[in-house]
């Protein structure tokens, strides 16, 4: 859903050899209820079977609500569709890639581009960092896990308000590498 990051980052994959198709919506698509529609909808006009192939839906916490994303996980489950969820924004993925230590302290969006800033001083969301995030996925990787470990610990869905900082970005990843 995201009108620039998510964009960039994984149109990268489309250039890949590895018989997956990206779909990006429009951007009228911004909730997860409407995302899950569109992916529905691509994957059945698609002729994607959910049993054999996979469709997955990337969105951020940005505004949603509790409730839409309690409704968006049945509907997911229901629909077996992949969600792609990061808390508070996809930012996140990217910071994981720099960090050192893991940090489970809530961000808001604001302090999450912060920090990320001092890693990439110049960063700007219409910029493509793939290259340069590339040689530091499997640092990504494990502290996605350690969020995502540390939420599931605390009783926390996944995909909820409360599982901030989180993203689930690394399992996408890892199934179009």
């Amino acid at each position: 859903e995201g009108d620039k990051t998510e964009r960039l980052y994984f149109r990268n994959y489309r250039r890949r050899a590895t018989g997956v198709r990206i779909e990006i919506p429009n951007n009228s698509y911004t909730d997860p209820l409407n995302l899950l529609d569109f992916a529905n909808k691509k994957a059945d006009e698609l002729g994607i079977s959910r049993y054999t192939g996979s469709v997955w839906v990337v969105f951020d916490a940005d505004n949603n609500k509790e409730e839409d994303l309690v409704k968006a996980r049945k509907e997911a489950k229901r629909h077996k569709v992949n969600l792609i969820f990061s808390n508070p924004s996809f930012e996140i993925w990217y910071l994981l890639h720099y960090l050192t230590s893991l940090s489970t302290a809530h961000l808001t969006n604001d302090d999450l581009i912060r920090t990320l800033k001092r890693y990439i001083p110049n960063y700007d969301k219409t910029v493509c960092y793939f290259r340069q995030l590339e040689p530091l996925r499997d640092n990504a990787f494990k502290h996605a896990l350690g969020l995502n470990n540390f939420h599931t610990s605390q009783g926390r869905d996944l995909i909820s308000k409360e599982s901030n900082p989180s993203t689930q970005a690394g399992n996408l990843v890892k199934y179009l590498s």
